[in-house]
């Protein structure tokens, strides 16, 4: 499990925002993209981290399927590896 930690200014003002992650999909960081396989009609997806630079985080991905966070996470805490 990760936790990012997002702040905002406006006017003058500051927010923390915390958000739990339990999969990669519901990172911003995280990027899916297409990944065709030239032998399946299915269209598959790889999931990319975009805090990594763009480093694959698992490929041949059905869209229903849970991408886990890796033990490379650079959001995962000291605490969590």
């Amino acid at each position: 499990m990760s936790t990012e930690k997002d702040t905002c200014q406006k006017s003058g003002t500051s927010v923390i925002f915390q958000k739990e992650i339990t999969q990669c999909r519901e990172c911003p960081h995280c990027r899916i993209a297409p990944d065709p396989d030239p032998d399946d009609w299915f269209n598959d997806e790889k999931a990319l981290c975009k805090e990594a630079g763009n480093k694959l985080i698992e490929g041949m991905l059905r869209p229903y399927e849970r991408v886990l966070i890796p033990d490379w996470c650079p959001l995962k805490t000291n605490k969590q590896k």
